[in-house]
């Protein structure tokens, strides 16, 4: 629609993290409208609004990691649903992406490493404020940086593991959310398979 969401890394002076919302309909500079302070996080990552525009969901970092979850119903004051976190999504969530397959709205989640490794979470959002996990899964080395998700395929951006491809639901290899299948994978030259 109109409006444009951006999040704030780290304790910048008195702003803190903070979601921005700005009107983007004019011709000119963006205008902003609004912030909201995110409690309870050292940084934000990244922010996604739902294919229908109803759900805005933000990462964060560190410890404890989480997804927050707002309803847009009034696109310039985003109204907190839930804080979704878990014992897997610690130390911390750098990036959401957020995406349908087969109908159904996921989260997928990549978490920072921590003692053991990275790894990729899979929330159910088909209810907003009960996101269920559907998926779990140590992913990358040392990282899974970001995911890209389209017509039931899951692209993973593994950092030095390069680039895998899994069937989730598209693929024609009977691979679902719960239990990808890898297709293929690409490991770039120098590693760092950073974003996707």
């Amino acid at each position: 629609g109109d409006y444009a969401y951006t999040t704030t890394w780290g304790f910048r002076d008195a702003v803190g993290n903070a979601i921005k919302i700005w009107n983007v309909a004019g011709v000119s500079a963006p205008v902003l409208v609004d912030s909201v302070i995110v409690p309870n996080a050292t940084t934000l990552g990244d922010v996604q609004v739902s294919d229908d525009g109803q759900l805005l969901v933000v990462a964060t970092e560190f410890s404890p990691g989480s997804i927050m979850i707002y309803n847009l119903a009034d696109p310039t004051k985003p109204q907190l649903i839930t804080r979704y976190t878990s014992a897997l999504t610690d130390p911390g969530v750098h990036t959401a992406e957020v995406q349908r397959v087969g109908g159904k709205l996921y989260a997928f989640l990549s978490v920072d490493p921590s003692v053991s490794a990275a790894r990729l979470v899979i929330v159910d959002l088909s209810n907003p404020a009960s996101p269920q996990q559907v998926l779990t899964a140590p992913m990358g080395t040392p990282y899974v940086h970001d995911v890209f998700v389209r017509d039931g395929l899951l692209f993973t951006a593994l950092w030095n593991e390069g680039m895998r491809i899994w069937d989730i639901g598209g693929g024609g290899h009977g691979g679902t959310v719960a239990n990808p299948v890898v297709l293929g994978n690409v490991v770039n030259v120098g590693g760092k398979a950073h974003n996707i």
